[in-house]
C-alpha cells in the first residue's frame, strides 16, 4: 500500500500564524493614529498657508480700491474655518468673503493672541500686502491629542 502525504497546515500552525499577525496588528494601531495627526497638523499648516497667500493676492489687487493704512484685505479663522475677504466697496461695515478653507474637526487654528494681537484670529492687510498689526501674525495649530506647531505667517 502507497502511503500519500498529508498537505496542508495543522491546526496549531494556523493558531501560531494568527497570533503573530493580530500582534503585528496592535503594534500598527499606535503608529497610524500618530500618522493621521501628523497628516491632519501638515492639511491645517497647508490651508492656512493658502489662505494668507490668497489674501496677500487680494489685498495687492486692490479689489476694494483702498489706499494708505486702509485695510484692503481679511484673513479670519473660526476654530476649524478660515475666510479671505475684502471690506465691501458700497458698504464699508461688511467684508465680501472670496475664499474659504476647512481643517480636520479636531484641529484648531489660532492667529495672534490677546496680549500681542488687537484683533485675535484676524490678519488684516492693506493695500501694499503688509499686515495693520505683526502680532496677529504669529498662529498656533494644534491637534487634539496630539502635536501642535506654532509659528510666523511670512
Amino acid at each position: 500500500m502507497v502511503r500519500r502525504r498529508e498537505r496542508g497546515l495543522s491546526l496549531i500552525e494556523l493558531m501560531v500564524v494568527m497570533t503573530i499577525l493580530m500582534i503585528l496588528a496592535l503594534l500598527t494601531v499606535p503608529l497610524g493614529g500618530g500618522w493621521v495627526r501628523n497628516t491632519h497638523l501638515n492639511h491645517a499648516h497647508d490651508v492656512l498657508m493658502e489662505g494668507y497667500a490668497t489674501a496677500r493676492v487680494l489685498a495687492l489687487r486692490n479689489t476694494a480700491n483702498v489706499s494708505g493704512k486702509a485695510v484692503a484685505a481679511t484673513l479670519r479663522v473660526n476654530g476649524t474655518s478660515l475666510s479671505v475677504g475684502h471690506p465691501d466697496p458700497d458698504d464699508g461695515t461688511k467684508v465680501v468673503t472670496l475664499w474659504s478653507g476647512q481643517v480636520e474637526a479636531d484641529t484648531t487654528v489660532t492667529l495672534g493672541d490677546a496680549a500681542s494681537c488687537a484683533v485675535p484670529n484676524t490678519v488684516d492687510l492693506t493695500a501694499n500686502g503688509l499686515p495693520t498689526d505683526l502680532g496677529c501674525l504669529n498662529y498656533t495649530l494644534t491637534i487634539k491629542g496630539g502635536p501642535s506647531e506654532s509659528g510666523t505667517l511670512q
